[in-house]
Formats: C-alpha cells, sequence, structure tokens
C-alpha cells in the first residue's frame, strides 16, 4: 500500500488536538498537507443556552465573535457551554422539543474537554439552567429541581 486515502487521514486527524496537529505539519509526509489544512480550519466555539419559556435560546461565539450554528465536525471543537439566566442570547431560539432532537445532538458530537457552567441567582442556583445543563450531558430532561445538588450528583453517577 503505497498511499493512504485522504478520508482517513482526515477522519484520523480530526481527532487530534491543535498542538498535536502543529507537530504534524511541521514533519514532512503524507499527513503533514491534510494536518496543516485541519490546524488552519479548527475552530474551538463556546455556546451558550438560555431557556426562554418552553424555548432555548442558542448563541455560538468564536473568540468574542457570534458565528452562526453551522457546526462541522471535521474543524470545531465545542469547549464551552454555559446556561445562563443573565445573559442577553437571542441569536438563534428554538422549541424544546428541537433543542432536544436536532440542536443537542449536534452540540455533543463536537464537545472536547468540555466545561459546563450554571448560571447562579441570588437565591442559589435556579432550575432551569441545571435543567439544560442535565439535558446536555445526559440527554435526559428528567431532573427534579427539588432534589437540588444530591440530584445532580445523584445523575451524574449513572453516567
Amino acid at each position: 500500500m503505497n498511499s493512504v486515502p485522504v478520508a482517513f487521514v482526515d477522519s484520523l486527524v480530526a481527532h487530534l488536538s491543535k498542538c498535536a496537529l502543529r507537530d504534524l505539519f511541521l514533519t514532512s509526509g503524507n499527513f503533514a498537507s491534510r494536518a496543516a489544512h485541519h490546524y488552519r480550519q479548527r475552530r474551538y466555539l463556546d455556546v451558550y443556552l438560555k431557556l426562554e419559556g418552553s424555548d432555548v435560546g442558542v448563541e455560538v461565539k468564536y473568540g468574542h465573535d457570534e458565528v452562526p450554528f453551522q457546526l462541522d465536525p471535521l474543524f470545531d471543537r465545542i469547549v464551552r457551554i454555559e446556561s445562563t439566566d443573565s445573559r442577553n442570547v437571542a441569536s438563534k431560539t428554538v422549541p424544546m422539543d428541537r433543542f432536544e432532537n436536532s440542536v443537542l445532538p449536534a452540540l455533543r458530537s463536537v464537545m472536547d474537554r468540555c466545561r459546563l457552567l450554571l448560571a447562579y441567582s441570588a437565591l442559589g442556583l435556579k432550575h432551569e439552567p441545571v435543567t439544560l445543563i442535565i439535558l446536555v450531558i445526559t440527554g435526559r430532561h428528567n431532573h427534579n429541581p427539588a432534589d437540588g445538588w444530591n440530584g445532580v450528583h445523584k445523575m451524574m453517577q449513572k453516567l
């Protein structure tokens, strides 16, 4: 076998960190050009979620710039998801069922060592942000707010 198919190389280098991509494209060899391409195209994204009635507000940022919600699993990595109650997240609002069935699988497919942040209010942790984060982690929308952190901890242990 004298060559490796480009599709195989793409799928392989898509799983490498940006640091590893840089090291690979600095070498000479068959993978160097594909690694350089992936290095240039890689985006580390932040996602902000806000429960707005029966809808979910979704905002995606690359650095300080808002970007359209069009994720490319080859190049995009979500490194932060923040569930908020105070931030104005109005770029895209979707119904909860669409969030669960379409948006959430897209988010989960490109999460990479993702930090999950919950919003706090003056009275303590609010139910809505916890529900969104539980949904992101587990894919199940069944957290009981009366359980508080014990309920969150129990759900996390089941994962």
